[in-house]
């Protein structure tokens, strides 16, 4: 986040990251374009690969099962990857001569495959203001930004600015700054859901709704740049904006010092559609990272990560260098 690029600021931050190393993010839709009149009546029973799936390794083709025959001619059918792209070749065939098949080849070297949508939720956490000097902490979902500087990002943050507390919402696009969503107020102990969403190729909607207050705001932002090779949900414990390289720089959490994060989703379908992924099961290809905060000393830990919960899609962040139980949940 560019508001953390103080020096003072701790550069590493807790996270749990899936990253993509993936050879094709297949089409949410495989869309007939332009079908003959031998398609009118059949109804598309799947698809092989699955519509909205990923896979490790590229495929040279994908294949339209229907409930009877039918005929192909060239563009009748293709492909999109997520980001609404045509990755079809345009080469129609019946794949081993089974004409209730329809295959359509695909380019190859397509490029690897990414993230459209991740979602999460945490209760928005109480700063002690009783602390001396400015502190900092957040609490965001993001789609890229792990290895490069495409992150876009939202969620909520809790600060003591000259001992006054300070909540809000935000949005951000790498590498502009944060922008407030000043329409949205959030209190400390609101149960928080946020959502970042790639729409359709460039246009980002990034939501942030309090589930206490049912209150919400979102803003769209036109942005080609991004890598969406990773997703991310992060708490940032609060700090001494002149310090963090010693305990006494650290500030505290009067509520709580766990944030947990449960429960989490993420997609890799056009316009972030099926959304039901559980955030810490990597998409097929990916990894799944456990990372830890540190200091500015790049040596003591200052906040760890749980283990994931019993159905992946949640864990707990605690300061210090203990990792704390995941959630029931």
């Amino acid at each position: 986040m560019s508001r953390c690029q103080n020096a003072a600021r701790p550069n590493s931050r807790l996270l749990r990251m899936s990253k993509v190393f993936l050879a094709l993010a297949l089409v949410g839709t495989a869309a007939l374009s332009s079908a003959p009149p031998a398609l009118a009546h059949a109804q598309l029973l799947g698809t092989s690969p699955l519509s909205g799936s990923t896979v490790a390794t590229q495929p040279k083709e994908v294949i339209f099962k229907y409930n009877q025959d039918v005929g192909g001619t060239l563009g009748a059918v293709r492909v999109y990857d997520a980001k609404g792209e045509e990755v079809d070749n345009l080469d129609v065939s019946h794949p081993d001569g089974q004409e209730h098949w329809m295959g359509v080849g695909l380019r190859p070297g397509l490029p690897d495959g990414t993230y459209t949508a991740v979602t999460d939720t945490w209760t928005v956490p109480t700063v002690n203001t009783a602390v001396a000097g400015d502190q900092y902490s957040a609490d965001w979902v993001g789609i890229g930004g792990f290895s490069d500087g495409t992150l876009v990002q939202a969620g909520t943050e809790a600060d003591n600015i000259n001992g006054v507390a300070q909540y809000d919402a935000w949005t951000e696009v790498l590498p502009a700054p944060e922008n407030v969503l000043p329409k949205l107020v959030v209190h400390p102990g609101d149960e928080i859901q946020t959502t970042v969403q790639l729409v359709k190729k460039g246009v980002w909607r990034m939501t942030v709704m309090d589930l206490t207050t049912h209150k919400q705001a979102h803003r769209n932002a036109h942005y080609k740049g991004s890598s969406e090779a990773s997703v991310e949900a992060v708490h940032e414990r609060p700090c001494i904006l002149d310090g963090c390289s010693t305990v006494s720089d650290l500030a505290n959490l009067t509520q709580t010092t766990n944030v947990t994060f449960d429960p989490g989703e993420f997609s890799t379908s056009p316009g972030g559609a099926n959304l039901t992924n559980p955030l810490l099961v990597p998409a097929s290809g990916a990894s799944l990272y456990q990372m830890f905060m540190l200091a500015n000393n790049g040596t003591t830990v200052i906040a760890s990560p749980s283990a994931p919960d019993i159905d992946n899609d949640g864990f707990t962040l605690a300061d210090g260098s203990v990792s704390p139980p995941p959630p029931s949940s």
